[in-house]
Parts: structure tokens; sequence; C-alpha cells
């Protein structure tokens, strides 16, 4: 034995206990450190120093290297007796095969990653395809693989060509249910050429002819006025001079929108008619091809509506708001709260039950808050939405719904919503918290220059006086009362936020965090796939 703790022998005088069952070779035990880097070196400490253990069956299904990759289902050994052992030394759990497997597109996104640790965790062996190599895919136990393809933006048509020829051959048929998931902006593309996936893959987006209905956001323009739906005033223009004068019929200020944009680029708030040429030409520019979008303010606030469709009718529904968005007050949500979804499932079934509608959607909604208010429709998501974590730590875990429906043609009856809870994204919450701050450009300036005298006095190994120059700082006014107050307040909000991205079951997955920042130094904004 190395330590007294792990011994079985009693001490003179005490009792005699039993021996502690050896654990199993899970990767990552739950007392791992949190920090993905201190509890990849924990895990391999584990891994080195352990007798080997017995066969112990887990409730819950792990992927770790130890198993080659392979998933871990339900009642699965994890590893096993001597009696079990195969001749070449491989456990039973090593040659098990899940039972399902699924592909997910855009590994590099925490959507993905939100799906393929839904999915792995129930026993279904996931695998990942981007045309980017640094993928948060990549470093998740709870991926068996991962493949490359051909990048869409450059062209479409040989993005799908590559994208089918890589699915038939890395996922060849084997008589498994094989579903494609497609995630963010891939969905509309893999919609289209659905027919075009070998037989044995399901395609789990919406018929295509149901995306032309909301997508771009002229359609839905359209749709919604053919349908009655409550939305802002809006008017769909070819030039500046129709823009000017769509913004004086529905009356100032306006959202200038164009149609096919994600993530909030080009939309542009307008305050007078003198601003429109500007905003216009820029919407223009990012969407030459068509309508650009002169719409009205709807009052109250920003809500979002997730929701899971069969036929018309909705399965599953959660509602959330974000606390804190970043870059700007219309960027993406990075601190997240489950809300009451009021009168706003009503609102959706006005729409999307009329369309008959199949599959998950997401819709961005302006509304009041109070029960007897009416919301107003912005904007349809026909895909996964940006805080789809928010909603599986919520209790609606809508990728294994969307798998189920997929596969067996039913959605099983989803648990209930808990309303209240908090998610952030580590690291864009805190910017976002303090963006308020860095837009006081007088005190901004103040505080980078004690931060380098601070930083040259470290590197001059005066710990203390560097400290002291920074807390002198602030604490003569740098920050003013309110803006401290502002961020100990956002800081408290962020306090029971559970963290995307960084799990004690799956720490290494955090690596994918370096795609985003790496993203941020070289285009200096978030990635297009950060959107609500």
């Amino acid at each position: 034995m190395r330590s007294g703790r792990c011994s079985t022998t009693a001490r003179p005088g005490s009792k005699p206990t039993a021996p502690r069952p050896a654990p199993s070779r899970i990767c990552t035990p739950p007392s791992a450190p949190r920090c993905p880097v201190r509890a990849a070196r924990y895990s391999a400490r584990h891994l080195r120093d352990r007798p080997e253990p017995v066969m112990e069956p887990r409730r819950d299904p792990r992927v770790c290297p130890e198993t080659k990759g392979r998933i871990m289902t339900q009642d699965t050994p994890t590893t096993t007796t001597p009696e079990t052992s195969t001749q070449g030394g491989e456990s039973a759990a090593d040659t098990a095969t899940p039972a399902e497997r699924v592909i997910v597109t855009h590994g590099r996104s925490l959507m993905a990653l939100a799906v393929a640790r839904s999915l792995g965790r129930r026993g279904i062996e996931v695998i990942g395809c981007d045309d980017s190599p640094m993928m948060a895919l990549s470093f998740s136990r709870y991926v068996a693989h991962t493949f490359l393809h051909a990048p869409k933006v450059e062209d479409e048509a040989a993005y799908l060509d590559s994208l089918i020829e890589a699915v038939r051959t890395e996922v060849p048929d084997d008589g498994r249910p094989t579903v494609l998931m497609p995630i963010h902006e891939d969905t509309t593309a893999i919609a289209r050429a659905a027919d075009r996936f070998p037989p044995w893959v399901r395609v789990a987006a919406p018929d295509v002819a149901l995306i032309d209905q909301v997508f771009p956001k002229d359609r839905l323009a359209r749709t919604v006025e053919r349908l009655g739906v409550a939305a802002p005033p809006t008017r769909m223009v070819e030039d500046a001079a129709s823009a000017r004068a769509a913004g004086d019929a529905i009356g100032y200020p306006v959202f200038v929108k164009p149609p096919a944009a994600t993530g909030g680029r080009g939309i542009a708030k307008v305050d007078a008619a003198e601003d429109m040429d500007a905003a216009f030409d820029e919407a223009r520019r990012l969407d030459p091809d068509r309508p650009i979008l002169v719409q009205g303010l709807a009052p109250g606030e920003d809500y979002c509506l997730t929701a899971l469709y069969q036929d018309g009718v909705m399965r599953a529904h959660m509602a959330y708001r974000n606390l804190e968005t970043f870059p700007g007050a219309g960027g993406f949500g990075v601190l997240r709260e489950t809300v009451a979804p009021g009168p706003m499932p009503a609102a959706a079934d006005a729409l999307l039950s009329e369309l008959r509608w199949t599959g998950v959607v997401q819709l961005d909604f302006r509304w009041s808050g109070a029960a007897d208010d009416r919301p107003h429709l912005i904007e349809v998501n026909p895909r996964f939405w940006g805080g789809l974590f928010q909603s599986i730590e919520s209790g609606l875990d809508y990728p294994w719904l969307l798998y189920r429906l997929t596969v067996d043609g039913a959605v099983p009856e989803p648990p209930p919503v808990e309303l209240g809870q908090r998610t952030k994204v580590p690291l864009l919450w805190i910017l976002g918290a303090v963006e308020d701050l860095a837009e006081d450009t007088g005190r901004f300036d103040a505080l980078e220059s004690a931060w380098q005298d601070a930083r040259a006095r470290a590197r001059d190994g005066a710990w203390g006086k560097a400290a002291g120059t920074l807390g002198t700082a602030l604490s003569e006014g740098l920050l003013p009362t309110t803006a401290r107050e502002r961020l100990v307040a956002r800081w408290r909000n962020a306090a029971s936020a559970r963290p995307e991205l960084f799990t004690a079951d799956d720490p290494m997955a955090g690596l994918g965090l370096l795609y985003t920042v790496g993203y941020m130094i070289r285009n200096g904004r978030l990635p297009e796939e950060l959107s609500r």
C-alpha cells in the first residue's frame, strides 16, 4: 500500500472495517480539480497510482481514453474482473458498441459541445465534424472521434459534397440508427440537401420548405403579416430613399436589419432620418441580394422562447432572458436566467402551429413580462440556439428529445422546467460585466496606466508594491461608487450560475474556449455562431 489512507488493516483497539471498493477507471474522479489543466494532471496521477480496480457498474454513461473513445452505456461495467476478461486483455466494456450514434456538425461551437455531452451521457456514440481542427468536440470525452470537411463560407456546394462524402466514408452503415444533427447555420444548408445523404442517415432538421417561411427575416416578415402574428411594424426596402420614407412612416427611432445576418451583425438603431443612409449602406453591404428591413421598436424587454414541435404541436418549451450580454446590449447572452414563459407559447403557436412545424426552434420576443401583455415576435431561428446549455441545465434536454423524435417518431414526456436557473459563459460574462467601465475613457485610461505600473513592479519582483499600486488606484476613485456597486451586484448575480464549458466529468473540453478567444484576438469580435 502506498499510504495509510488506502490500507484496510485495522488499528489496535479499533473496530474492524470492511475494505473500501476500488474506484472505477473514470478519467476524472468527482473530487478532481475543476481547472482543466490541474484536472488533467490529477487524472494522470490517479490512474498511475491506483491499483487495478475490480468491476464496478456505473449508472451514468462516460467516455474515457482508457476505453479507446467508446461510450460507457448505462449499467455497463467500466472495468472487469479476471473471470470476465478476454484473452487479449480487453474488458467486455472495451468491446461494447453503443446501440445508437449521432453526427454533430460545427464542432467548434458551444452549442455542439452541449449536444455532444447531452447525447454522450445517454450512451449514444457521438461523432463530431467541422472545417477546422480546433473544435471543442476534439477535447470532449463524450466524442468518439471527429472528422474534417470543406469550409462552408467559401463554397456551399463544395461544402455539402465534402460533408456528404465524409459521412459516407467516416460513418458507414452498420445497422445502427444514425442521426445527423446540424448546428447553427449548417442547419439550412443540410436541410436543403437532406435527400442526398446516405439512406442510413436521418437528418434532424426542419423541412426546408418550413425554414423558408421564417428565414431570412424578410420571409418571416411576409409570413407574420399573412398569419396576423403580433410583431413590430416592418417595411422592406431596396434603396436608401425608400428606407428614409419607411422610417418616416413608422416613426423614429427604428431598426435597420440585413435579413440574412445572424448574431446582430449589421443591425443598427437609427434615431433620425439623417442617419438612415449610413445604416442602410452597411446593411446592404452585408446582404446585397435581399430587401433590407426597417422595423419599429416594440415595448418591453428581450425574451427567448425555445421549443420542440411535432407536426405543429408544441411538445416541449422553456423561456429565458439574458442578464448580461457581450459585446454590447444586443450581443450574445453570457449570463442567462430561466423564466416563466407567460403568453409566449401561445404567440409561438400562432405561427408554428399554422405552419405545422416539426423540429427545434427558438423565437425572440419583446415583452413587458406582464401576463396580460402581448409579446411581439422579433426573430425566429429554425435551429439550436446560443443558450442551448441554459435549456439543458434547466431540465429540458432538447438534443435528447430531438434525437428520440428523429429515431422513434415520438417525443418523451419532458420533465418540469426549473425556473430561476442561471448559467454563464466563462470569461465572456466577466467581459460583459466590465464593458461599461471600459466605455468611460478617462477612468479606463487611468486604470490601464496603473495596471502597466503594477506589471512593471511585479516583473522586478516587487509583488507587494504592485498590489499596492493597483489597490491605491482603485481606492482613489478610478472606479466610481456606482460602477463598483454595479460590478459587485453583477458578480453576485453570477455567483450561483452554472458555468458552460467547464464540467467535472468533461474538464478538457474547456480547451474549446481557445477557439473563441483566438477568434476574438484575430477578428476583434465574437464568432458568428455565438448568437441568441
